[in-house]
């Protein structure tokens, strides 16, 4: 029996943008609806406004923010972050916060961090050091996927979208301490919160 994009399925000759993809609302404990469809043409969309990125200059030992929603448990290595316009020299640290409390989940090595990559790619910094990287598991939950710089010159990709579901902020620090963050913020401002996931 063939599968979702396998030999035995019928390919479409000429994609309208009409196609529809399903997707899940994310309600709470099954409330209706609890899946809806999209067309292509509104997930370009939709996909062009959410990954907005701008070039974003930090200040040395400022904590920059942005929540992600993890929606199974999962093992984690660390944090793959979008680096900017311009790369390397600066050492960047990078931390997962409990989006509730602002208290640090898992955070990267704090002594010298990791060089910020070349530009316009994405760097993995791993939990613990780079020599010995040490996972952690996140439960299911909101985070803040959080990055720190000890200089001024490499840039991260920041969300710039005009609309988000999650929150981003940015609270001052001296790098190598990932203090808890107080207040967290409770709305999105655009181009501060890092481009960063979960690997």
């Amino acid at each position: 029996m063939s599968g979702f994009i396998t030999n035995g399925m019928p390919q479409g000759a000429l994609a309208t943008g009409a196609e529809l993809t399903n997707f899940d609302t994310q309600n709470a404990q099954g409330q209706m609806p609890e899946s809806i469809a999209l067309s292509l043409a509104q997930l370009a969309t939709l996909i062009g406004v959410f990954g907005n990125r701008l070039s974003h200059a930090t200040v040395a030992g400022t904590i920059y923010y942005a929540g992600v929603n993890v929606g199974t448990a999962i093992q984690a290595t660390g944090v793959e972050v979008f680096v900017g316009a311009t790369g390397g020299t600066d050492h960047w640290t990078v931390g997962v916060y409990n989006q509730a409390t602002g208290a640090l989940v898992a955070v990267s090595d704090t002594v010298t961090g990791a060089t910020a990559g070349t530009a316009n790619t994405i760097q993995r910094i791993p939990f613990g050091t780079i020599a010995a990287p040490t996972p952690v598991a996140i439960p299911a939950g909101n985070y803040l996927l959080a990055l720190q710089s000890n200089g001024t010159t490499a840039t991260f990709m920041a969300i710039n979208s005009p609309v988000w579901p999650f929150v981003t902020g940015s609270q001052t620090g001296a790098f190598g301490t990932m203090a808890p963050i107080s207040p967290v913020s409770a709305v999105y401002t655009a181009n501060i919160g890092p481009a960063a996931f979960l690997y």
